[in-house]
């Protein structure tokens, strides 16, 4: 017999809005709101320094609302998912910024996306604390130890990839098919969702010598890997 769209009214949509509701009583979500905070205001900036590359922070800001939404829905893995694309791309638009025929290929050629994070720290020395000191910084802010920036970048990346790979314990729903709320499900997400934007904070305070933004240096400095 086939799935009918009243089943999947009734098993998907509707516990989805229950969900939602169960989540926002439950839960302040301002750290989900001062993590959408920070992405745009370094999405501003992206656009004033370079707007062809800032544009790529379109799409990141729409897979965060896809994420969050998709967490806050009971689809926790699903927006757990998403945070590699976010951690991806955000990591891409910097590593554009100092590598412009990499962005021009990848703009009018369509090259193909294997910049990933592993692969942009092993070959190019992303955010190893000498890649971070030919920026001159002139900041309040530096590093906690000797790479403790591409440490955690890879730390974070790993964390996600098994998730997007299926390692065992990162699924969700080996004991249960039904979306349903689950308190320790969205607090790991959201943790998780913190970590990914936490870091592209810190990158962007690094890159761009700007520690003026309150809300992205709070979340940067939750990551522990700068300090004053």
């Amino acid at each position: 017999m086939s799935y009918t769209k009243l089943q999947f009214q009734r098993n998907v949509l509707d516990p989805q809005f229950q969900i939602q509701e169960i989540t926002i009583a439950d839960n302040d979500l301002s750290i989900l709101m001062s993590n959408i905070d920070a992405v745009l205001k370094i999405t501003d900036v992206f656009n004033e320094i370079d707007s062809n590359i800032g544009k790529i922070w379109n799409d990141i800001i729409s897979d965060l609302l896809s994420s969050i939404s998709s967490a806050c829905s009971g689809f926790y893995r699903s927006g757990i998912v998403n945070l590699r694309s976010i951690l991806e791309l955000g990591c891409n638009t910097f590593f554009y910024l100092d590598h412009k025929i990499e962005y021009y290929l990848f703009e009018h050629e369509n090259a193909k996306a294997d910049k990933y994070v592993s692969t942009l720290i092993r070959d190019f020395n992303f955010f190893t604390s000498k890649y971070i000191n030919s920026f001159n910084l002139a900041i309040q802010y530096h590093e906690t130890t000797v790479d403790s920036v591409s440490n955690y970048l890879k730390q974070i990346y790993s964390q996600l990839s098994d998730v997007v790979h299926g390692r065992y314990n990162s699924l969700l729903k080996v004991n249960n098919i039904q979306v349903e709320y689950e308190i320790r499900s969205f607090k790991t997400y959201e943790e998780l969702l913190s970590k990914t934007i936490g870091i592209l904070c810190v990158m962007f305070i690094l890159r761009f010598n700007n520690d003026k933004i309150d809300e992205i240096n709070s979340l940067a400095l939750k990551t522990g890997v700068i300090k004053e």
